[in-house]
């Protein structure tokens, strides 16, 4: 070993493993480059997934607060009661039960409120009279969840009651003008105090005590 290898392996091993891989960085600008892309990349990654779900914690958490406080205290017989959210670049929401969870996968939005309620209304048909939503036309259903999702955005803020407004309620009542009449008579027995415990609250029994096989008789009651 000639004595300037010699040096420069003593040099090294005076710098120890991060000076030594300082000296070879600055000795190859291209695999620093590299090297600092990787890092960064997976820094990224890390954090990333933890915003993700930061965010999906939140959306849940919002939802499972106002069910718990003010749905459960009303009804019974709900065979789910509570949501998972999991973020999915799908333009399709998909909800499915598994063990009284509602896992609940959606593309994720910028805002906050809009992620929440647009979870909400997801999860709704699977959360609330489930075995008669095919009794109910695609109308009637849906004014049900936009009503449920009014309840919730009004127990947030007026900001999220905003977003419900402008970026739900609007472009539905658009693109079905037969959703208006429904919405307002639906209203109108919330602000009576019989949405929830009443309405709601029979369509769940009605689910439960008619077997699958006896749709007609389930259609006039439903109806």
């Amino acid at each position: 070993m000639s004595a300037a290898t010699a040096a420069i392996i003593s040099f090294l091993t005076g710098l120890g493993l991060s000076g030594a891989l300082v000296v070879v960085l600055i000795a190859n600008p291209e695999k620093a480059q590299l090297w600092a892309s990787i890092t960064l990349g997976l820094i990224r990654r890390v954090t990333k997934r933890a915003e993700l779900a930061y965010v999906a914690s939140d959306v849940s958490a919002q939802i499972n607060n106002h069910i718990s406080k003010e749905v459960l205290p009303a009804l019974t017989g709900m065979t789910a009661n509570r949501i998972a959210i999991r973020w999915d670049n799908s333009a399709t929401a998909v909800a499915r039960e598994v063990e009284g969870t509602l896992i609940v996968r959606l593309k994720q939005h910028e805002d906050r409120f809009e992620n929440i309620l647009n979870a909400y209304l997801v999860a709704a048909p699977r959360l609330y009279a489930p075995a008669v939503r095919s009794q109910l036309n695609a109308t009637q259903s849906r004014a049900i969840d936009l009503q449920l999702c009014r309840k919730l955005a009004e127990r947030m803020s007026a900001s999220a009651l905003t977003v419900y407004r402008v970026n739900i309620l609007d472009p539905s009542v658009h693109d079905d003008p037969t959703l208006a009449p429904i919405l307002n008579d639906l209203q109108a027995t919330d602000l009576g105090g019989l949405f929830v415990p009443v309405l709601l609250q029979e369509l769940i029994k009605l689910g439960a005590a008619y077997p699958a096989d006896s749709l007609p008789q389930l259609d006039q009651e439903v109806n």
